[in-house]
């Protein structure tokens, strides 16, 4: 099983009106914030 599946599927079933997916557009803005500040200083 990919890892994403779960959330995948939360997402097409909450699409299909069948469920409710935990993550929002806010928590998706919060956690991209926070992989920025975490490759910021990274040197590749």
């Amino acid at each position: 099983m990919h890892i994403q599946r779960p959330l995948i599927q939360s997402i097409v079933e909450e699409l299909l009106g069948k469920g409710i997916c935990p993550s929002t557009g806010i928590s998706a803005a919060r956690t991209n914030w926070v992989m920025e500040e975490l490759t910021k200083t990274r040197i590749f």
